[in-house]
């Protein structure tokens, strides 16, 4: 869900952070959620050279294409690190001869993702720039990778939700930041909730409709209904740590104490800098461990009532 996840920029890395933005306005970019969706098709005219009048059974293909280079990708990089030259230098003709088969735009994002993988802090926050423009969330894994580097732990958060955001039609796009911006009135609920469904019926497979429309349903104490299609989001989008932190949040709703930790713990394993979720984490661990404990205690009292009960039966007999 998004209630209080969504990220801001309100000094979780301190100086840093400045510096990021900092470094975007200098070039015309402003990376907050909303400012991100806008600009993305306000600059699309610059992809549009890149973008493929794919069929579905290409797009497929280059998709394959994009999977096998980061195995090959992170094959190389064990290969370096355990100095066997031989393997690294056959790994990386693998890699040149696979990237022809990419459909443009992945040509672009393969070219950023080294940049975010090698370059320096200026070189990989260009990088980051460059993938959200393109609006493609095959990218979502190397952003993911980059929420455990707290320079730049903000900006691939703020990525991340710029790019759930969005969807290829621009239509459901604008759809999404209707829904999105009625959120902020109570009043206007349940037109919120009406938007983030036409989202779903019109492509059930738009993760972050299933997310919106989670946190509705929260909002609404709905909270098993919530917790369905926080569930569908991250079968969608399996980094999706808002809707596992979310469906935590249902979970301690719904006094089902174990689903909520192993939910949080499944946000924080994707986004370990989720600070309310990992301190929420500790008490409910604490709070599960007394409960425990607690339980313990009642059996055995049980348990010497019984066989006291026994004792005294027998002698009577």
């Amino acid at each position: 869900m998004s209630v209080s996840h969504e990220p801001s920029f309100s000094g979780r890395v301190g100086s840093s952070t400045a510096v990021h933005m900092k470094f975007f306005s200098r070039r015309g970019v402003s990376l907050t959620p909303a400012s991100v969706s806008v600009q993305r098709w306000e600059r699309s005219s610059r992809f549009l050279h890149l973008r493929p009048c794919a069929t579905k059974q290409s797009r497929a293909a280059a998709n394959e294409s994009w999977e096998r280079l980061s195995l090959l990708q992170r094959e190389m990089e064990v290969a370096v690190n355990e100095q066997d030259f031989e393997a690294a230098a056959r790994l990386r003709d693998e890699t040149k001869a696979l990237v022809p088969t990419l459909s443009p735009v992945q040509q672009y994002l393969h070219q950023k993702r080294i940049e975010l993988r090698s370059g320096s802090l200026f070189e990989q926050l260009a990088a980051i720039k460059g993938m959200v423009e393109t609006g493609d969330s095959i990218v979502i894994p190397e952003l993911a990778a980059c929420l455990s580097n707290p320079e730049v732990y903000d900006i691939a958060q703020t990525a991340m939700w710029a790019i759930w955001m969005q969807h290829p039609d621009p239509e459901l796009s604008d759809l999404m930041m209707e829904g999105c911006s009625l959120m902020s009135s109570s009043a206007q609920g349940e037109k919120a909730f009406m938007c983030f469904q036409k989202l779903i019926d019109r492509d059930p497979g738009f993760a972050e409709a299933y997310n919106k429309r989670a946190t509705m349903l929260y909002i609404m104490r709905k909270y098993e209904a919530s917790v369905g299609d926080c569930k569908q989001a991250l079968r969608l989008e399996p980094y999706h740590f808002g809707a596992a932190s979310g469906m935590g949040l249902c979970y301690v709703m719904l006094d089902r104490n174990m689903e909520a930790v192993e939910a949080f713990e499944t946000a924080l394993s994707i986004n370990p800098g989720l600070t309310s979720i990992s301190s929420m984490l500790g008490r409910l661990k604490a709070k599960c461990a007394a409960q425990q404990r607690e339980q313990r205690g009642s059996m055995s009292v049980n348990e010497g009532n019984s066989s006291a009960s026994g004792a005294e039966e027998k002698d009577q007999e």
